[in-house]
């Protein structure tokens, strides 16, 4: 049996009007990752924001290695061996790597207490190596893409040498070989004895890489389940309450006339000769590997990147899109892949 290196027993926590946590619990063991479940809005992030020190609970207990804890900010939990990646990251994009890792806790040297940049590159590309990134410490955080934002942030967590650490959607950005990638330094962290707590909406993640499965709906306790005694279907039935019957119900949309055309579009060094056509009723998928265009695609449509050569068509009228104000204006809408720094640019 694993030892129990976290305990967390009747936490309520109120915002006003709602009740986030209403008498919650949830157990974490060395070298196990448990899976924290529910739909959006049951109550996860906020649980672990109450462990890590974010939000101060109203009642309930938290036990870390066998004494009460209260932390009194992030500071505290990090310095108590507690880490947490979060589900929305907020990197400082105009610094590198290694500056963005030991943000706070950089080296030092002299009397003067200066940073100690060699030793700060030279720790960076340590721990990088060991987590079989490829990546360059000195490189700015604005030229990565979002999915290695994320692994940039799971390699600062580790940097802390933590015993619990927390993702909150750590996937949510990530391909499949990347997802590959973390599964494997969780392996790593679970053979150290780490505690885990694993956010995730996808079932076979879940099924995958977690030991343990405790369920939250709305602001309540569900249950706690061991991964390779449950199924979906039951994990489906505490989260929502009820048994959901046919989850993939048959398809009935009738796609109608064409709402969007785009002929011979060209952006050099980013995508060559695009031709589809988007109909009323209808979903487009896009797929390619990372690097293969469609970001880059999606913004010329909306008007961030301007095309060099094609024609786009709305309702078969012919439109010039020069920036996202004249996209707007025909009527469109763009989810960023990135929403918190170019969401509203």
């Amino acid at each position: 049996m694993s030892q129990v290196l976290l305990e967390m027993r009747g936490i309520t926590k109120t915002f006003p009007g709602v009740k986030a946590l209403d008498n919650v619990q949830l157990t974490l063991k060395q070298g196990r990752v448990m899976a924290l479940m529910g739909e959006n809005g049951a109550g996860k992030s906020t649980l672990m924001k109450v462990m890590f020190g974010i939000y101060q609970r109203d009642s309930g207990t938290i036990r870390y290695k066998g004494e009460n804890v209260e932390f009194q900010g992030a500071k505290e939990a990090l310095e108590a061996g507690i880490s947490m990646i979060h589900q929305e990251l907020s990197p400082i994009l105009h610094r590198s790597i290694a500056e963005n890792i030991w943000l706070g806790r950089e080296p030092v040297k002299g009397p003067l207490r200066l940073i100690d940049h060699a030793k700060m590159y030279h720790d960076t590309s340590e721990l990088l190596s060991k987590l079989d990134l490829n990546l360059d410490p000195r490189t700015p955080m604005s030229e990565l893409t979002v999915a290695t934002m994320q692994m940039v942030e799971i390699a600062k967590a580790i940097s802390y040498q933590s015993e619990i650490i927390i993702m909150d959607e750590p996937t949510s950005a990530l391909t499949d070989k990347e997802v590959d990638h973390l599964f494997e330094i969780i392996e790593m962290l679970k053979s150290r004895g780490c505690a885990i707590v694993y956010i995730s909406h996808k079932m076979d993640e879940i099924f995958k890489i977690c030991d343990d499965i405790t369920v939250f709906r709305d602001g309540c306790f569900v249950g706690e389940r061991e991964a390779k005694l449950t199924n979906n279907d039951e994990l489906v039935q505490m989260m929502v309450g009820r048994d959901l019957g046919d989850v993939f119900p048959p398809a009935t949309a009738k796609p109608g006339k064409t709402r969007l055309e785009v002929e011979n579009l060209s952006v050099e060094g980013a995508f060559n000769d695009i031709n589809f056509k988007l109909h009323e009723g209808e979903i487009l998928g896009i797929a390619g590997l990372v690097g293969a265009g469609r970001t880059e695609l999606i913004e010329t449509l909306f008007g961030v990147r301007q095309k060099d050569t094609g024609t786009i068509r709305i309702n078969g009228d012919t439109v010039e899109i020069n920036s996202p104000q004249d996209a707007i204006g025909h009527k469109m809408a763009f989810l960023t892949e990135d929403r918190r720094h170019s969401g509203s640019t």
